[in-house]
């Protein structure tokens, strides 16, 4: 499985994003942690979304901003990309004035440019080591933004760091909802993951991928698989080749808008062994349905046993 677009996400631990809050803009970043060993050579790539939201009273400049590239990060040839949150505005990548920089300009097509959003995407590759960081361990390093004078807008660095040999952490999931519970057929044999109230990160702009049903520039609908697995490693940082991913099933009734099988013992219903994120809203998100709509199998797992709940994460194939 390619790690392109975009990274093995452990769900322990806390959702993280980078944000660094200016004078006149807000920049986030995810991931915000780069592993080491994504090798041009064998056609790894690892990607990057940063959304810097203006404010203040922002000035469209054809050179607007600068990316500035971490030491030892490469950015890879034809993978920058960049959109905007409306049809008042256009953003587009002006090239690379130093092989470690990128440049972007903002157009104004009507109204103002405060409250807008724009979004660049990349993909790197990274050495087989990190110089000067120890294995497991990580270095904080940050990408620069630099703007231009006459836009308006305070140059900020957007931390970021470099994991050597270290899993990627950013997503946190709770243990299973035992309000309605599991009383299919297949009960007791399924976990249920409580996502965050964000719902999983979107590392990709709907405007970006062209995947989702969404049309235009919106974002609010997302275009990313999810695929789970169970290990009693706590430390994987790629997917062992033996390592398969985990069933999924949903516990809804057949038919839109069908409810949970509740107080039955009818047969759950199986979907891809891929949880897909562009149906987290409409399927995933309300509250009662939630605590069993959406689990993965334990089946041959050990009990008494601690397992680690791992996910890759790629663009959805199609709308």
């Amino acid at each position: 499985m390619h790690l392109r677009k975009l990274n093995l996400l452990v769900m322990v631990c806390s959702l993280l994003f980078g944000v660094n809050s200016v004078r006149a803009q807000t920049i986030t970043l995810f991931p915000d942690e780069i592993p080491n060993g994504i090798a041009a050579v064998s056609g790894d790539q690892y990607h990057q979304r940063f959304d810097i939201t203006l404010t203040g009273s922002p000035i469209p400049q054809s050179r607007a901003f600068t990316i500035t590239i971490p030491a030892e990060l490469a950015v890879v040839t034809n993978s920058v990309t960049t959109t905007t949150s409306g049809s008042n505005l256009r953003s587009f990548f002006a090239g690379s004035p130093a092989s470690n920089r990128l440049a972007f300009g903002i157009t104004l097509v009507s109204g103002i440019l405060s409250g807008s959003k724009v979004t660049v995407e990349f993909d790197l590759t990274t050495p087989t080591s990190f110089t000067a960081v120890t294995n497991g361990g990580k270095v904080d390093t940050s990408y620069t933004v630099d703007f231009s004078a006459g836009s308006n807008l305070t140059d900020t660095n957007v931390r970021v760091a470099k994991h050597q040999n270290r899993p990627i952490r950013t997503v946190s999931f709770s243990s299973p909802d035992s309000t309605v519970g599991d009383t299919t057929k297949g009960g007791g044999r399924f976990y249920k993951l409580a996502f965050p109230s964000a719902g999983l990160p979107d590392p990709s702009h709907t405007g970006i991928s062209g995947l989702s049903v969404s049309a235009g520039f919106g974002d609010t609908r997302t275009d990313v698989l999810y695929t789970f697995y169970l290990s009693q490693d706590s430390a994987l940082v790629r997917r062992p080749q033996n390592l398969d991913p985990v069933a999924f099933a949903s516990l809804m009734s057949d038919g839109t808008g069908g409810g949970p099988l509740l107080g039955t013992r009818q047969r759950e219903r199986d979907i891809p062994n891929t949880f897909i994120r562009e149906n987290f809203v409409t399927l995933f998100a309300a509250a009662g349905r939630d605590s069993v709509n959406g689990v993965i199998s334990l089946g041959g797992t050990v009990d008494d046993a601690v397992y680690y709940v791992y996910a890759l994460a790629d663009p959805a194939p199609g709308p």
